[in-house]
């Protein structure tokens, strides 16, 4: 469910912008569909390996903005 929230938000963002795609939005997409599949393919058959992997890309996607707020008020800058 959280990899399908990842991928379903970042495909409506590509859409919404009326601009023809940046290609760092299909190399993020690209990345987190590869990063899902190898996990699920070659991690043990019994591991819950890609629920955590799911659960951690969402909670850093999610989380974002109040990582990039946390690291502005301690003086830290973020690349966006």
């Amino acid at each position: 469910m959280c990899f399908g929230l990842v991928i379903g938000w970042m495909t409506c963002r590509v859409h919404k912008d009326a601009k023809p795609t940046d290609i760092k939005w299909l190399a993020a997409m690209i990345g987190t569909v590869g990063g899902g599949s190898i996990t699920a393919i070659f991690g043990p058959g019994d591991s819950n390996l890609f629920g955590g992997y799911s659960i951690g890309l969402a909670i850093g996607f999610f989380f974002r903005p109040l990582f990039v707020r946390l690291g502005k008020s301690l003086g830290i800058e973020s690349v966006n």
